[in-house]
C-alpha cells in the first residue's frame, strides 16, 4: 500500500470516531450532541460550508439507514450464533455455516461504513481534513482526561 494511500486510510478511519457520535445523536434523544458536521462550534472551526455539511449529512443519512439494517441483521445472526454453540446437538459444520453468516454481515457493515466514511472525506478540503483530525484527537484526550479524574 502507498504512502498517500495508506495516509488516506487513516484519514477516513479518523473520520469513524466523529461518526460514530453522530450515530449515536441520530438515534438518541434530541438533547444530546449533534454531529460534528452539524455542530456549530466544530463548523466554526473546520470553516465548514453549509453547502459542505448539507451534502456530509446527505451521505450520513443515506449510509445510516443501510447500516442500521446492518446492525439488525447483525444482531439477528448472532443471537441464532448463540443459540447454536449452546445447543446440545450443534455441529461444528452447522457452528462455522454461522460464522460465516455473521462476518458476512459484519463486512457488509464495515463495506458500508468505510465507504461513508471515504464518501464524507472527499467533501473537506485538504486543509479541512487535517484539522478534523487535530480537532478529534484534541477531544479524546479531553474525553480521556476527565475519565481519569475522580468525581
Amino acid at each position: 500500500m502507498s504512502l498517500t494511500v495508506s495516509k488516506r486510510v487513516v484519514a477516513i478511519l479518523a473520520l469513524l470516531g466523529w461518526v460514530a457520535g453522530a450515530a449515536g445523536a441520530a438515534s438518541a434523544d434530541p438533547q444530546s450532541r449533534a454531529p460534528w458536521w452539524k455542530d456549530e462550534s466544530s463548523k466554526a472551526e473546520l470553516r465548514l460550508t453549509d453547502d459542505q455539511a448539507t451534502r456530509i449529512d446527505a451521505v450520513f443519512r443515506e449510509s445510516w439507514e443501510r447500516m442500521k439494517s446492518s446492525y439488525e441483521e447483525l444482531g439477528r445472526r448472532e443471537k441464532a450464533l448463540s443459540a447454536l454453540v449452546s445447543g446440545p446437538d450443534t455441529t461444528e459444520a452447522d457452528v462455522v455455516r454461522q460464522v460465516e453468516q455473521v462476518e458476512a454481515v459484519r463486512g457488509e457493515l464495515n463495506k458500508i461504513r468505510t465507504v461513508m466514511l471515504y464518501r464524507m472525506h472527499r467533501i473537506l478540503t485538504p486543509e479541512q481534513r487535517v484539522k478534523l483530525d487535530e480537532v478529534r484527537r484534541a477531544r479524546e484526550r479531553d474525553r480521556e482526561r476527565s475519565r481519569r479524574e475522580p468525581r
